[in-house]
């Protein structure tokens, strides 16, 4: 051991899992000091993700010890007291975003929160679990990112409202408070201006919505929430959206409905768009089930359009996407199941194209017919034209929320 070069013993120890070089530390005296540079090395520019259950009480302190003075990010799963103890007994200047999640076996509270935010001053990006009042967070400032997500309703408005005032947050994740707060605590105009990305459920929108016009930042909009399904929740978003579009043009709008496809008023959700003249670059219709066909064309205020996990009840509506669709760019569709069943599918792009100048691509990703006979979608161009196309790949991303809004970058 004594004769073996330092750069290959780094080397081989860089091979082996954290847990596995924490075993070597007091094997032999020259283990601690090179494994420290190799954490340097890898943590300086990486975050940690650690569940804190795998390791022994020393050895957590080994490590935390050793990289507390370079390490950036933490992710780390706490079991009980102990574990958390050894976290706050260091200093971490350069951390600048913590993620932590408890089991049911512990709690993590105010108390314990004072002990994590003295533990590390200079935090931007935070995503606690516990139960928490907040009070501990309205000393905090300098947080740019914060998620709520994960604590109880113990969480008062009163102090979040005082956290948003006071750090100018640029991207928030709630879910968490009930209508009642919402309607007796306002949110100011300077508190929410600075908003990148939101992440709220139905009952917290109408906190944001009413400051849509100073949000010049906003990049991202994702809704969660049963009442994102209801009619009369949806035409006011709509409308809403309509009204700001102008200071914010959307990139992407995404309807998402969790294969909800028992619900027989899911496709009023892409007519709602269509006949709105909402202009969107990007419409994304996630696990909806359409069932109505040759009421609507889909006019110029939609560019692309995108059908995830969809169940189309009739080959006439589907036929209705196609030849009615004429100034969509692209069509997707993704993983969704057709009633009708044909051993071909055939495009007469030429009678598809007729009358339109842009051309047309349609992606066919991983399709099926319900009918057990003919399980695989197959298609077939006929009479090729060329302003129009067939694709089987393309990758797109998804939030696979009830409603999901991508705003344009000025």
């Amino acid at each position: 051991m004594e004769n073996l070069p330092e750069d290959c013993l780094l080397l081989i120890l860089s091979y082996l899992d954290l847990k596995s070089q924490l075993s070597l530390c007091d094997l032999h005296s020259r283990f601690p000091i090179i494994l420290n540079y190799h954490w340097q090395s890898r943590y300086k520019t990486n975050d940690i993700s650690i569940n804190a259950m795998e390791f022994n009480i020393n050895d957590l302190h080994h490590l935390f010890q050793n990289i507390c003075q370079f390490i950036k990010k933490i992710r780390i799963k706490f079991a009980e007291a102990g574990h958390l103890q050894v976290l706050t007994s260091y200093i971490y200047p350069n951390v600048d975003d913590l993620r932590f999640h408890v089991t049911s076996k512990m709690s993590v509270t105010d108390s314990d929160m004072s002990k994590i935010l003295n533990s590390f001053p200079n935090l931007k990006t935070l995503s606690p679990m516990g139960n928490f009042t907040g009070k501990e967070f309205v000393n905090y400032k300098g947080l740019e990112s914060l998620t709520l997500s994960y604590c109880t309703s113990k969480f008062k408005v009163e102090n979040f409202q005082k956290l948003m005032i006071q750090n100018r947050l640029k991207e928030i994740k709630l879910e968490l408070f009930d209508a009642k707060c919402v309607e007796y605590i306002k949110l100011h105009k300077e508190s929410v201006s600075n908003l990148e990305m939101i992440t709220i459920d139905d009952n917290e929108f109408p906190w944001f919505s009413k400051h849509f016009e100073v949000m010049n930042h906003l990049k991202e909009l994702h809704i969660s929430g049963t009442e994102c399904r209801n009619e009369t929740f949806r035409r006011s978003f709509i409308e809403e959206l309509r009204l700001v579009k102008s200071k914010r043009p959307l990139h992407s709008l995404e309807f998402g409905f969790r294969n909800h496809w028992q619900d027989s008023l899911d496709h009023e959700y892409l007519f709602d768009i269509v006949d709105s003249t909402l202009y969107v670059d990007i419409l994304k219709i996630v696990s909806m089930r359409i069932s109505i066909a040759n009421r609507h064309n889909i006019r110029e205020n939609i560019k692309q359009l995108y059908f995830k996990n969809c169940n189309f009840a009739s080959r006439e509506f589907f036929n209705n996407i196609l030849f009615k669709a004429k100034y969509l760019d692209v069509i997707s569709f993704d993983n969704c199941t057709f009633d009708f069943s044909e051993e071909v599918f055939v495009f007469d792009a030429t009678k598809m194209r007729e009358e339109c100048f842009n051309k047309q691509t349609i992606y066919l990703i991983d399709n099926q017919y319900e009918s057990q006979v003919v399980s695989d979608f197959k298609w077939e161009v006929r009479h090729p034209h060329k302003l129009f196309e067939v694709c089987t790949e393309k990758t797109i991303s998804y939030s696979y929320y009830p409603i999901s809004i991508c705003f344009k970058n000025e």
